[in-house]
């Protein structure tokens, strides 16, 4: 059985980082009042270029809890990641490497 992940040192397999930009981190569980500024403050000293937030088509006012930063280089993704289950806010957010296309070695379902 391997430790809880919390309890573990940043364990970041750089096989699975994008070898050219954009070098973006895919944020999950983000508290629904975050802000741009919050996110470009949690990862402070780190090169980032962008933050999106995705917002519910329904209600523009409400996010959908994820999103997504890109940063200028990889070494500020790498160090992003190691942020991982920190706390933001009151929730403790994920941050992982973003799929570079969705739908990377699956084809879309044959339309019929």
């Amino acid at each position: 059985p391997t430790a809880p992940r919390a309890a573990r040192e940043p364990n970041i397999d750089r096989s699975r980082l994008p070898k050219s930009p954009p070098y973006t981190a895919f944020l999950g569980n983000l508290p629904y009042d975050v802000t741009e500024e919050s996110i470009k403050d949690f990862f402070r000293g780190l090169n980032i270029s962008a933050v999106r937030l995705p917002r519910e088509p329904t209600n523009p006012e409400r996010l959908k809890g994820f999103g997504y930063a890109e940063f200028e280089d990889i070494d500020s993704l790498f160090q992003a990641l190691s942020l991982n289950e920190e706390s933001l806010g009151n929730r403790r957010i994920r941050v992982d490497v973003a799929d570079q296309a969705q739908d990377k070695g699956e084809s879309p379902p044959a339309s019929r």
